[in-house]
């Protein structure tokens, strides 16, 4: 691109910016500018560009979305709206199979075994198994979960408004059988499992061999053939929506910090932290890995604000470059129109069991470091670092158990072939950090 192109985008750019900023804000609007330039002031040294001031309101803005879902959960749980089978609940254990629940055991015992040590990766529309394609023909595979050691498969199907949720085995000729479906009702989740078992809640999601339910401080794991276990989450947070690890055998899962918007300063601070920790300049931890067993918690510096995905509507030409839009919408998307969506939290967190023990591979502090996570000890080792940014992350596990990490910038590939290995040779970043 010519000098002058450059200059005319850039100056057409601050047109748009400042055209919006002229606009009449909101005394909330107002009240998040000021904190957006004193943030500004204080960390980077400069005030912000007219570009950076209405991207940190648009984001400050999506936030605010989220307000209504929020309180039509926490309503339609005061209501009574939520119900879970009284023999699953309270106990913290396992209830015993009944006759139901024995009546599925038999279903999975006739799937033969499972074809272990081989690989399993994601897909966009379905699942590779050793490198064939795996899909359902009854519909699109919108989520699922696997364990590359023990050849479980657990995924969800669309089926009109319903998920139903299907355990398959790798390599068996057997079709997969039903576990499970979810049906919306005013923003809970209705589930019942093959056994009959009746649990509601805020969200649904796989893991290798069963089924996650939870709602507020409590979770609820469906092993199909066994029955329900109960678990506490600890105040302050609730279980992520997607998990992008092996529940079922390291017991660990994603949660994501509770946030009450009431469109307040706490708000502002909020997002303005928020796009400090985009830009690696402080913490803000929004997510944590648990143990359901011990009730181990590690944070995570990775900020909840990635998640949403925006989308410019009501639009104008302004002049042959620009376009002038008035309304934006935000939603929560694990893909944009070229691919995944990096930002989103699923991309940045896996947890994998692994034959040397669990590990957690997480990309934090904004987009600059790739971490290793020892699930057993915390030890925690940098498998990448690059102040300007990583442009992507990925990991997969092999059939022999090793977890291969993938981070591409400057068009580069960037490869740790064993997660595990790098993990035990490198320095513990907690003990380098208490020696400074």
């Amino acid at each position: 691109m010519s000098s002058a192109k450059k200059w005319l985008l850039t100056v057409s750019l601050s047109m748009l910016a400042s055209s919006a900023m002229a606009d009449s804000l909101s005394p909330q609007e107002e009240q998040a500018l000021q904190q957006i330039r004193q943030f500004y002031s204080k960390q980077i040294g400069r005030a912000p560009t007219p570009q950076e001031e209405q991207a940190m309101l648009q984001q400050w803005r999506a936030t605010m979305l989220n307000v209504s879902v929020k309180a039509a959960q926490i309503n339609a749980m005061a209501g009574g709206q939520i119900s879970l089978d009284s023999t699953s609940a309270g106990s913290g254990s396992i209830t015993p199979p009944n006759s139901n629940e024995q009546t599925v055991a038999k279903q999975l015992a006739a799937l033969g075994k499972p074809k272990t040590g081989i690989s399993i990766v994601q897909a966009r529309d379905g699942l590779k198994i050793d490198g064939s394609s795996y899909l359902d023909p009854s519909g699109t595979i919108r989520n699922y979960a696997f364990d590359s050691l023990t050849g479980d498969i657990t995924y969800s199907v669309q089926s009109g408004p319903q998920l139903v949720y299907k355990y398959l085995r790798a390599g068996s000729p057997a079709e997969p059988i039903t576990i499970a479906t979810a049906q919306p009702a005013g923003g809970i989740w209705q589930v019942t499992t093959a056994s009959g078992k009746q649990i509601s809640g805020n969200t649904v999601t796989p893991i290798a061999k069963g089924v996650m339910v939870s709602r507020g401080s409590s979770a609820f794991r469906y092993v199909p053939g066994w029955g329900v276990k109960s678990v506490s989450i600890p105040d302050g947070w609730e279980m992520a929506q997607f998990q992008r690890g092996n529940v079922g055998a390291t017991n660990f899962v994603l949660l994501e910090k509770q946030y009450v918007h009431d469109g307040g300063l706490g708000d502002i601070f909020s997002t303005v932290k928020s796009m400090g920790a985009l830009v690696g300049l402080n913490k803000k931890e929004d997510y944590a890995l648990f143990n359901l067993e011990n009730s181990k918690l590690y944070p995570l510096n990775i900020q909840v604000d990635g998640k949403m995905r925006s989308v410019m509507s009501n639009c104008r030409q302004k002049n042959a470059l620009v376009n002038e839009c008035r309304t934006m919408t935000s939603y929560e998307s694990l893909y944009s129109d070229l691919g995944p969506n990096f930002g989103h939290y699923y991309w940045k967190v896996g947890w994998y069991n692994t034959p040397q023990g669990p590990i957690a591979i997480t990309m934090e502090n904004g987009i600059n470091d790739v971490y290793v996570l020892d699930l057993n000890t915390g030890k925690k080792v940098s498998a990448f670092h690059r102040g300007m940014g990583i442009t992507s992350l990925a990991m997969a596990q092999q059939g022999d158990g090793r977890v291969r990490i993938n981070a591409n910038w400057m068009f580069e590939d960037h490869i740790i072939e064993d997660a595990h290995k790098h993990l035990a040779e490198q320095t513990d970043i907690n003990s380098a950090q208490t020696e400074q």
